[in-house]
């Protein structure tokens, strides 16, 4: 199949004659024709005796038009031909995929849910999402928007919340043109609950930033109208529009009525946690219609019999109207065994739904304890924290080794756990640790095999690898190396000064972006106000977290790595 065309252009050939020296046609009318009638006709005046009637006029026309030709070829007549090529624009289509779209209203008038069928052809129930009608007015009932505007104009479908992410790129549909054009097809249903902010002004300047050499004609947002906030606001990036001439077309989805609603998102705990260990529990609060409101929240660990082995009181505080909070607590696992890890928010008075104040996961709790191996090349400050805290840890069994330290120097070991002399010499050896960090070690100091032993390790082992950032060689000095592929971000091209670029006795600061903010590393308290205080400078030591002396600069996260 040939692929598809975007942007399908029409051509077609002008020919027309244009009189580079002619005056206004009036004039050629009024005055020359005239003046050109009465000089033909005037030369033959004297000769009436001599030539009869026609012979006279058969002359005075052959004189016109004499005259008239040297009077065209005055005017200077050209033949101009213009091929003309109409390029169709496009339209843009943004969907709100943020978790807000996941709202089922509830309607007190209910002529408006009988509306809504009739214009996006959707059955509207107590169990109908926005995200289900914004797909409706999409493809079907009697608006059938995508058909409609694709009559008129190319269309790019693009859903947006917290990013964008593209949906489908539909051309024009060429009504009794002979050519044929192959286009995916489009499927509403890929259009799923993704976001968990709703940052509109980001996601409408993203999707025009990503149309760049394209001619717009217009923007169609369907959205619930909560903006959580973002690099830009929706009226700044309306502006953009405006001064491009860009009509912005807004379909709200929704109840118009506030709803009042509290639902946690996205929970995560690991898989598989240890007995004795301090394990994290995150989880996502959002809230709309309630606002500053303090709550009770409890963690429970459930036997399979659905008895509770644990429970944790958490009271979280409800944060702005249409924000998502994020959240950590923390539990100890007493015994081991296979678990229902459970978080459930009590239900508040006027609360829409009941069914989104908890969330579950399964978790497994083992007793045995986690085998590190920790290889540093100098003993750097980072070196000396960490593996203090390794070797202190009662949940692990750790290994450490330094590179460039001395034959008679006493590797360190958890209590018990006798101490390395130098690195792995076989595959079972290595295989044997659970996780393996390398910090700021040189390329050359593991061989090739070794290095091949470590890419197995985390292939087809599943082992956890962890590289530990430092100033002269890792990562900076992995490119083209072997573990490059293992590392979870694509890598900036280094000047000779590497990863340092200034002076080690100037610090600088941060500015943490709103999923920054919202990360569980960047997490040092559990107050989202109080956290971002920390990291956000204020010209005082004392009031923020301290300055950093050198940094690495990567391209991006590598596909299938997470942030």
């Amino acid at each position: 199949m040939m692929p598809w065309i975007l942007a399908l252009s029409e051509t077609r050939v002008e020919t027309r004659v244009e009189w580079l020296a002619a005056p206004e046609a009036w004039v050629t009318a009024i005055v020359i024709i005239p003046i050109l009638i009465a000089i033909a006709a005037w030369g033959y005046r004297g000769d009436q005796g001599s030539l009869g009637a026609t012979s006279r006029v058969v002359l005075a026309a052959l004189r016109f038009l004499v005259l008239l030709a040297v009077v065209v070829i005055l005017f200077r007549p050209t033949l101009t031909r213009e091929r003309v090529q109409t390029e169709s624009s496009t339209v843009l289509v943004v969907v709100d995929d943020s978790y807000s779209m996941g709202i089922q209203d509830r309607w007190s008038d209910s002529a408006v849910p009988m509306a809504i069928t009739s214009v996006s052809g959707v059955p509207v129930v107590e169990e109908t999402t926005r995200l289900e009608i914004a797909r409706g007015v999409l493809t079907g009932g009697s608006s059938k928007l995508i058909e409609r505007l694709r009559e008129k104009a190319n269309v790019k479908i693009v859903a947006g919340s917290d990013g964008v992410r593209a949906i489908a790129d539909l051309p024009r549909l060429q009504s009794g043109s002979p050519l044929v054009v192959e286009a995916p097809p489009f499927d509403a249903s890929e259009i799923t609950l993704r976001g968990r902010v709703s940052r509109i002004g980001d996601a409408m300047g993203d999707t025009l930033d990503d149309a760049r050499g394209r001619t717009i004609s217009a923007m169609v947002l369907l959205s619930d109208g909560r903006d959580s906030g973002g690099m830009v606001t929706p009226e700044e990036v309306a502006r953009r529009f405006g001064a491009r001439e860009i009509p912005v077309h807004v379909i709200g989805i929704g109840n118009a009525e506030e709803p009042r609603d509290i639902r946690l998102i996205d929970l995560d705990i690991a898989d598989v946690v240890l007995e004795g260990d301090r394990v994290p529990v995150d989880f996502r609060i959002a809230a709309e219609g309630f606002a500053n409101l303090d709550v009770r929240a409890e963690l429970q660990l459930l036997r399979e019999d659905g008895s509770i082995e644990q429970r944790v009181p958490y009271y979280p505080r409800i944060g702005k109207d249409g924000q998502v909070v994020p959240h950590r607590l923390e539990f100890t696992p007493r015994s081991p065994g296979k678990y229902l890890c459970r978080i459930e928010i009590e239900h508040q008075d006027g609360e829409l739904f009941r069914e989104n104040n908890a969330l579950e996961k399964p978790v497994t709790v083992v007793a045995r304890k986690i085998k590190v191996l920790y290889v540093e090349g100098p003993p750097r400050y980072d070196y000396r924290y960490l593996k203090n805290s390794l070797i202190r840890d009662p949940t692990m069994e750790a290994q450490c080794l330094l590179l460039e330290a001395d034959p008679e120097f006493p590797q360190e070991s958890s209590p018990g756990i006798p101490s390395l002399r130098q690195f792995p010499r076989t595959r079972e050896e290595l295989f044997h640790y659970d996780v393996i960090l390398l910090g700021d070690i040189r390329p050359d100091a593991l061989s090739t095999r070794q290095k091949e032993w470590l890419v197995e390790f985390v292939d087809d082992h599943g082992g956890g690898m962890v590289f530990l950032s430092g100033q002269w060689f890792m990562p900076r000095r992995y490119r083209g190396d072997p573990l490059e592929r293992l590392l979870p971000v694509e890598l900036e091209e280094a000047d000779e000064r590497g990863a340092i670029s200034r002076d080690l006795v100037e610090s600088f600061h941060v500015r943490l972006t709103p999923e920054g903010l919202e990360h569980p590393v960047m997490q040092l308290v559990a107050d989202a106000e109080k956290n971002k205080e920390l990291w956000q400078w204020q010209g005082r030591s004392d009031k923020t977290m301290p300055g950093f002396y050198w940094y690495q600069k990567v391209k991006k996260i590598r596909k299938g790595a997470v942030a």
